[in-house]
């Protein structure tokens, strides 16, 4: 038993299943707010397209 948690607790880099459980629950993360993170972005852009009309005088058309 005492090896077992020494091969868990190991600190000599993460594992293979460490990065598989990290990046599952990104992937969960991103699709349960999906719907934010999509107008947070749009938002984004479209305050970046009014920074650049601004400072250039242009009109930058951006679809969506």
């Amino acid at each position: 038993m005492k090896n077992y948690f020494k091969k868990i607790f190991n600190k000599k880099g993460m594992g293979t299943i460490e990065v598989v459980i990290i990046i599952v629950i990104l992937v969960g993360l991103a699709l349960t707010f999906q719907s934010k993170i999509g107008d947070w972005s749009k938002g984004l852009f479209n305050n970046v397209e009014k920074n650049i009309e601004t400072i250039s005088g242009a009109s930058v058309g951006v679809d969506g």
